[in-house]
């Protein structure tokens, strides 16, 4: 009844969250756990074994993600973040173990995590991967899994700035020549070639050119008028002439949605 998590763990999704049994070099152990907990996770209460000695890292995870997964079902917050939270939440069991109580956590654990996860990520991802970490930690106290907040120490932090801009400058400067743009819209079709320079008008990103509804557009008057989508901070934009007849090319052949 259990599958292959990538966590190294045997994993059953029930009610709309994902638990953890055993590892995978035990999997009768593991069934034999899902075999006594399933009927009180499917009734929504915590097994005793799982209340049993503290907080464990596992019931964190479990807890944490019900809840991020009640805010995608509000609209609050989107599928790609739930995404990520739950390779977040692997890490954070495959690092720690399953059955380790929260509350035990120590600063090296925190040193050895973020060291292990240097060697495989650029300062960027590595910086996001920390605050996701610290996000997770912090709900352990905040709904009163645990009894204090937990002690990251001074090791499992984010990469300092000057570290992202050095970073940043051994890439290049990531930029297009108008030759290039030109070059790339006459070979574009009418759908990439209204989210080129939508882009390259308003800085509109990928998920504002997937996102934009047509009721947002002026194209009489030349104007865009679309709340970011993540913030729902208001923004309004002039078109160029370009960019309203790009547009107009493409609504005219837009599929029925």
């Amino acid at each position: 009844p259990l599958w292959p998590h990538p966590s190294g763990q045997w994993a059953k999704k029930i009610n709309g969250t994902t638990y953890y049994f055993g590892r995978w070099s035990d999997p009768d152990a593991a069934e034999e756990r899902y075999e006594a907990e399933r009927d009180d996770l499917r009734a929504g209460r915590i097994p005793r074994q799982r209340q049993s000695g503290g907080c464990t890292v596992e019931m964190l995870c479990d807890k944490f993600l019900e809840h991020k997964r009640r805010g995608l079902a509000t609209g609050e917050i989107s599928q790609r973040s739930i995404d990520d939270y739950e390779r977040t939440c692997a890490k954070i069991i495959c690092s720690f173990g399953e059955n380790r109580s929260v509350q035990d956590l120590s600063p090296d654990d925190f040193a050895c995590f973020r060291s292990k996860m240097a060697e495989n990520y650029g300062a960027v991802r590595l910086g996001n991967e920390v605050v996701r970490v610290r996000c997770v930690l912090k709900f352990a106290f905040d709904w009163g899994l645990i009894a204090s907040p937990v002690r990251y120490g001074g090791g499992f932090s984010k990469p300092k700035a000057a570290v992202l801009r050095r970073e940043r400058q051994k890439k290049g400067k990531r930029m297009f020549t108008p030759e290039e743009i030109r070059t790339v819209l006459g070979k574009a079709n009418k759908p990439m070639k209204a989210m080129i320079l939508l882009g390259i008008n308003c800085g509109f990103g990928n998920e504002a050119c997937a996102t934009l509804p047509l009721d947002a557009l002026d194209l009489k008057r030349g104007w865009v008028d679309y709340a970011r989508p993540k913030t729902a901070v208001e923004r309004a934009c002039p078109l160029w002439h370009e960019t309203v007849a790009a547009l107009n090319d493409y609504v005219a052949d837009r599929p029925k949605p």
